[in-house]
């Protein structure tokens, strides 16, 4: 019996505590809710303000991740650089490109042991007929180290051996190559209505999120001399070998006292921030850059705390 009434005390006592919360929960949201209709001004402001704040520090956040995380898909991206000579200044063109000398890449190809790869390339853009109007393709000439410093797949086609002739070998992204021809294959096709030898040669894999995103690519032999005086600014990428740090490996460059090489301060632009230095890129306006959204993130949190 003594064990019973305990029992029996015990499950009246639980039932009670959980009457009493209900009882001072609904006590609870009836206060707020009069506090709310009390001070209808303060509480639009404070709840408008609450919800801005929280939107605008979640789109802030996530626009800058999508920032940091350009190229972190290629095999080795936290190897790969992109060479900036600061003394060349930029390429005055539609494309702001960080440029060095051509005749870099073949000092880094031979006469460095700490280069893994390299590769130089060109960044334009073209327009293409379509049926009486024009498709914009952006365009990257490159020599064929870009297909395997990169690892792009190829789809269809072949890249041929022999790429010495007027056009270098074409080869388009998958995505534009629907766009531009349909659901029929793009190899064997002229690319240009405006030149009949100028044909699709292959179909690659085309790269997202990428600095390097193309939807037109021209491979071009690998340079291997430059002529005296005929000196000119390509875009340059080179994949360190393992353990090397960059910091001395840049130190080691600009320490080269050839002018024919180096004009200026010889930068290392890891390849996840090179996307901040083309102006290509949908957030690099000449009015916007990373600072203004980290600062847009900043406003946001003193928003949420006010």
């Amino acid at each position: 019996n003594v064990y019973k009434n305990h029992l029996y005390l015990c499950r009246a006592k639980k039932t009670i505590e959980q009457k009493m919360k209900r009882s001072l929960l609904a006590h609870y949201l009836t206060v707020a809710i009069r506090s709310l209709e009390r001070y209808k001004t303060q509480s639009i402001i404070s709840i408008a303000g609450l919800a801005v704040g929280f939107v605008c520090l979640a789109l802030s956040s996530v626009w800058i991740r999508y920032e940091n995380t350009f190229d972190n898909f290629h095999p080795g991206a936290d190897r790969i650089y992109m060479v900036q000579d600061k003394g060349l200044g930029e390429m005055n063109s539609t494309y702001r490109v960080p440029i060095t000398y051509a005749g870099l890449s073949i000092a880094l190809r031979h006469e460095y042991p700490e280069v893994e790869a390299v590769t130089v390339c060109y960044f334009g853009s073209s327009y293409n007929e379509k049926f009486g109007y024009k498709l914009p393709a952006r365009c990257v000439q490159a020599d064929t180290e870009f297909m395997s410093m990169f690892s792009i797949p190829l789809l269809e086609g072949e890249v041929h051996a022999d790429v010495q002739k007027d056009f270098g070998c074409t080869l388009l992204s998958d995505e534009y190559a629907r766009k531009r021809f349909g659901v029929e294959s793009a190899v064997g096709k002229p690319f240009n209505a405006n030149f009949d030898g100028w044909l699709v040669e292959g179909v690659v894999k085309g790269l997202h999120h990428s600095c390097v995103a193309f939807d037109m690519l021209i491979l071009m032999p690998v340079m291997e001399t430059v002529e005296e005086g005929q000196d000119y600014g390509v875009s340059q990428f080179v994949r360190l070998k393992k353990g090397i740090d960059p910091r001395d490996f840049e130190a080691k460059l600009n320490a080269i006292d050839n002018e024919t090489l180096r004009k200026g301060e010889i930068k290392l632009i890891p390849i996840h921030r090179a996307n901040r230095y083309l102006k290509s890129v949908a957030l690099h306006k000449d009015n916007l850059s990373l600072e203004h959204l980290r600062f847009f993130q900043l406003v946001s949190v003193l928003l949420v705390a006010c």
